[in-house]
């Protein structure tokens, strides 16, 4: 279900399946991935009048998050798989008025927690051991690498400011904020020594809540 500011739906989606992620961007455009009968991934996108522009179906690969830009002109979703006995997530970029896909990067051995587009040209992919930024066309622009931390929260600004929360150990308080902008660039890294419960960006700014404070 979609909302407005005030509360009305604008949008209610049935599946004959199962949805398994939405995604609705900064100019209200939406995209959602489900699984179906005979399907691994059902792909589609909404344009900001709530209607569908593009629908993508997946027999062989499995799809478990999507995100569409702004304009409704590109949709990017990751695709679950293996290569030998290796484990590896994959990039897939659409462009929406194209059938077959534009570009896939390999993300490697890892799980995908979030992926936005920024803007209508650069996609966000924050995964368990890094977060990597990506141009419309595939193009790595950026990679951001966690040195073996260990990602246990993150946010993602309206303006593409993205915050991460890190433990250097899977254990422990050893908890560090850094952040990152829209070009996948490392603004600053500050260490905070003890439990982050929350972290929440917006416009400039970050907030980082611990058990004692709120920064």
């Amino acid at each position: 279900t979609v909302m407005d500011e005030v509360g009305d739906t604008v949008m209610d989606l049935r599946s004959t399946g199962t949805f398994l992620d939405a995604n609705i961007s900064s100019g209200d455009t939406v995209c959602c991935v489900e699984i179906a009968d005979g399907y691994r991934g059902i792909l589609s996108a909404y344009d900001d009048s709530q209607n569908r522009i593009y629908r993508w179906y997946s027999s062989s690969g499995y799809f478990n998050q999507c995100a569409v830009s702004p304009d409704a002109s590109y949709l990017c979703a990751i695709r679950l798989g293996n290569t030998g006995s290796e484990f590896e997530s994959t990039a897939v970029i659409f462009r929406t008025n194209s059938e077959d896909p534009i570009a896939e990067v390999p993300l490697g051995d890892q799980l995908i927690s979030e992926v936005c587009f920024l803007n209508n040209s650069t996609v966000a992919i924050i995964g368990e051991n890094s977060t990597t930024f990506l141009n419309n066309r595939g193009d790595i622009l950026n990679e951001y690498d966690y040195n073996a931390a260990y990602l246990r929260d993150y946010s993602v600004s309206r303006n593409g400011f993205i915050a991460l929360s890190l433990n250097m150990y899977q254990a422990g308080n050893q908890y560090s904020v850094v952040t990152l902008n829209a070009k996948g660039e490392k603004q600053a890294e500050q260490y905070i020594g003890e439990e982050i419960t929350k972290i929440s960006a917006g416009g400039s700014y970050c907030a980082v809540l611990t058990p004692s404070q709120l920064l």
